[in-house]
């Protein structure tokens, strides 16, 4: 028999873990090894109002919307056209309730469009939400005052890219309410007790989220609400911020998820994670794509830098840890525990070639264990600077790709400034698609062999 005494400690050391468990934000696994890419489904029309709904996501392009589909990317895998949907010209981020309603905003007030008995989407109809009647206008030194002079409140009230919150009773959105402390805030409304039509009054979420700037495109996400804003430690235009609903406390989000462009409308589920940038001089959805550092392909190359494998069977083995240690005699050694990266003689070797490729689950050790190699190769060779050159492969502008080629490079030197590398040792460049290592390439192995940063020692 278990002796009561040591069951409740037992009980109370598993509670206390529980309430230990970290919560982490949707960006959280994407902060480090990643860079935000431009979703296929863009266009050269504006794409935004990506929106989280119950099992996926969804967004807009002018008078469109689309519900994504997922395989084993973490962009949409392909899309579908949502036709009534699109007749209500949703304006911005949408949101979805556990009976399957629609909530949007059209025109700067908020609908709910349901599903009716026959599994047809009914006539959307307004969110009704108390404080959104008439009320007396205000107007001392007046007889109006005295009066009862009113007007439509709703004339003057704006609503814009609701969302719900995990068990759907409380609304997010912003709003010019009264009371707004610059042109839009965020604000919520409690739902009335099983009416998902009616809703209170909107509470102010206060001075830790809101500003004299505009506020806009809350995100929930566990303890954590996502916003964009304008605010003065914006970047640029508008950034997005992260605020913890437990300490109150908002900063500012770091890159790759603000760039000094307009950064906003960032929704996720704990796998995928879309924002909408104009980073590229057009609004469009963006998508965390892996910095890979290859194990099983030539990231070591000789002194004269031409003895790189190009074998495309090399890339089979992505599940390995192995690193291949290319020597000046050539031989191909293979199956060398990253552990043991310290071990390898680095005086033959001047090269250093790292891949990008899409959603691996197991980037983020891996990505460890080959920096820490890449660490030794630049303390081995402490009297030499270090030349990183950033590539892409064909697919994008040579514009965007020539500014996604620098981010690449100038990530991978912010890697190893945070290890301890001094900045003045590594030069950064970018080379777009002008130096391709397999021009026209046909496939994604042969695309990932042309997405690439190349680090390069070069003498003092």
């Amino acid at each position: 028999m278990i002796r009561r005494d040591i069951f409740y400690v037992v009980l109370l050391i598993a509670m206390t873990l529980e309430f230990c468990i970290p919560i982490y934000g949707i960006e959280t696994k994407y902060e480090n090894g990643y860079t935000m890419e431009k979703s296929q489904v863009n266009t050269n029309k504006k794409e935004d109002g990506v929106s989280l709904l119950t099992d996926s996501f969804a967004y807009s392009t002018p008078n469109k919307t689309f519900c994504g589909q997922f395989k084993e990317l973490l962009d949409f895998d392909s899309t579908i056209i949502k036709k009534d949907w699109s007749n209500w010209n949703i304006e911005g981020q949408f949101t979805q309730t556990a009976k399957g309603s629609i909530i949007f905003s059209h025109e700067g007030k908020l609908y709910i469009a349901k599903i009716t008995e026959d599994n047809q989407w009914g006539k959307p109809e307004k969110l009704k939400i108390k404080g959104m009647g008439k009320r007396r206008v205000t107007m001392r030194g007046s007889s109006l005052f005295y009066r009862s002079w009113r007007y439509p409140e709703e004339d003057a009230i704006v609503m814009y890219n609701p969302h719900l919150s995990k068990d759907g009773k409380r609304l997010f959105y912003a709003s010019n309410y009264y009371g707004t402390k610059g042109n839009l805030d965020i604000w919520y409304s409690d739902m009335i007790e099983g009416k998902e039509n009616e809703w209170n009054e909107p509470v102010n979420m206060g001075d830790s989220i809101n500003s004299a700037s505009n506020e806009n495109y809350p995100f929930i996400h566990d303890e954590f609400l996502y916003f964009s804003s304008d605010k003065k430690d914006s970047l640029k235009g508008s950034n997005i911020y992260k605020h913890n609903l437990t300490t109150q406390e908002s900063h500012l989000l770091a890159e790759p998820f603000n760039s000094d462009e307009d950064d906003y409308n960032m929704v996720g589920d704990g796998k995928h994670l879309f924002l909408v940038s104009n980073r590229d001089g057009n609004p469009d959805i963006y998508y965390p794509e892996q910095i890979f550092i290859a194990a099983t392909d030539s990231i070591v190359a000789d002194s004269l830098g031409d003895n790189s494998v190009k074998d495309d069977s090399l890339l089979a083995n992505n599940d390995d840890n192995a690193i291949k240690n290319i020597n000046n005699n050539g031989d191909n050694q293979s199956n060398i525990d990253s552990g043991q990266a310290q071990k390898l003689e680095f005086q033959n070797i001047n090269v250093c070639i790292l891949y990008f490729i899409f959603d691996q689950d197991n980037f983020i050790d891996d990505y460890k264990k080959e920096i820490e190699m890449i660490m030794n190769f630049i303390d081995y060779h402490k009297g030499a600077n270090f030349k990183i050159t950033g590539h892409t492969d064909t697919r994008g502008s040579i514009e965007y790709n020539q500014r996604l080629s620098e981010r690449r490079a100038q990530k991978l030197k912010s890697i190893l400034m945070n290890k301890g590398v001094d900045g003045k040792r590594l030069n950064t460049v970018g080379r777009s698609e002008l130096e391709l290592a397999i021009p026209n390439a046909r496939n994604e192995k042969e695309h990932l062999l042309n997405r690439r940063v190349v680090i390069e020692k070069i003498e003092k």
